[in-house]
């Protein structure tokens, strides 16, 4: 979490960076040397464009640096931001996050929206949320779109959910998809205690994540999986909740590659276990075995001829009726890929969803 907050924090600082400005002329440069903090953090920004252009990240920004410290040392608040971020990400000099701090909230208090943003996600950040929102809300005020839907994620943080609709929507309907993604989310929230209940809305959940699907934000891919999991079992929902987690595994989501190989598995027929089969392996890595130990499981299963007799015996820890089992061991025993066989072997190697279903005894193993 702390490792996206700086990427999201890094970003942000480089877009506001790239900005227009007037070109190195003599007279700035002479009345940057003459102490004006205007012509100081001009001249500075001119140098940090030139080396973002050439060079983006490996630039050399120790000129940009240089006058963006002497502007910030006379309170330019545009300065103290610029100078905030290089401290925070160790541009042309030492990282040191209390100093970017600090100079954050110095330019805060004199206005300056992307301060307030980033010094709002710094308390989120440490689950200040009083802090947070008050920064977030001061440049919210000013119509900063980002500011509006971490204000709303601050307040939702905080179970206020009328001023967290409030600013999501805002952001929202200005196209921001982390804010529609999470308008999505409070609507599919199932806990809900019950004077919040008015807020659980599944189709409101759906009409906002799409929003944000459509815009290739890859979080709203599983949420929108998930919410169609919540709906009401239908074919059609079902179909939905596949197509987007597929969508969220093209994004190179493991979660979803697991969840969706759960639910190949659990059809029971040859087809979809070789799909699951291969969405385990692929989610198999070194920090995360489960997915491994699926695959092997599932490998294990056999695709030839069992004896009658063997498959029979093999089904008396269940709790079938002599006829039931006499069924899926001809199952086991002449249709070895048939999805009677497929459950009853799942079933044998110990899977709960498997035992369950085959003590119930499901129509499709009726020889």
């Amino acid at each position: 979490a702390h490792n996206q907050y700086r990427t999201h924090m890094k970003k942000l600082v480089l877009t506001t960076l790239l900005i227009t400005l007037v070109g190195c002329s003599e007279s700035l440069e002479d009345k940057a040397a003459n102490g004006d903090a205007q012509a100081q953090y001009d001249l500075a920004m001119t140098f940090f464009e030139k080396e973002q252009e050439a060079k983006g990240e490996n630039g050399d920004y120790t000129a940009a640096r240089k006058w963006i410290e002497l502007a910030a040392a006379q309170n330019h608040r545009d300065a103290q931001y610029m100078l905030g971020s290089f401290y925070f990400f160790g541009i042309a000099g030492p990282k040191n996050e209390n100093t970017a701090n600090n100079l954050m909230k110095s330019a805060a208090e004199k206005g300056h929206v992307k301060a307030q943003l980033v010094l709002g996600g710094h308390y989120n950040y440490k689950m200040n949320y009083q802090e947070a929102t008050k920064w977030l809300l001061l440049a919210a005020e000013q119509n900063d779109v980002q500011a509006q839907s971490e204000l709303g994620f601050t307040y939702f943080r905080q179970d206020d959910y009328q001023n967290a609709i409030k600013w999501l929507t805002l952001a929202a309907n200005q196209g921001e998809p982390r804010a529609q993604w999470r308008l999505g989310i409070l609507h599919s929230k199932k806990n809900y205690s019950n004077e919040n209940r008015q807020y659980y809305d599944l189709e409101e959940a759906k009409k906002w994540l799409i929003l944000a699907a459509n815009q290739k934000f890859d979080d709203a891919y599983y949420t929108l999986s998930d919410v169609y999991a919540q709906d009401e079992n239908t074919p059609e929902n079902q179909a939905e909740q596949e197509k987007w987690l597929l969508k969220a595994i093209e994004a190179n989501d493991k979660t979803a590659t697991v969840k969706l190989a759960k639910i190949y598995e659990l059809k029971w027929t040859y087809e979809y276990l070789e799909k699951a089969k291969k969405l385990y392996k692929s989610a198999c890595t070194t920090l995360d075995k489960r997915p491994c130990v699926k695959y092997d499981r599932l490998s294990t299963i056999t695709y030839t001829n069992a004896d009658y007799q063997q498959s029979l015996a093999s089904l008396r820890r269940f709790d079938l009726c002599n006829s039931c089992a006499d069924n899926v061991a001809q199952y086991m025993s002449q249709k070895p890929k048939s999805k009677c066989n497929i459950l009853a072997q799942q079933a044998l190697l110990n899977l709960p969803e498997a035992k369950k279903e085959l003590e119930e005894f499901p129509e499709y193993c009726v020889w």
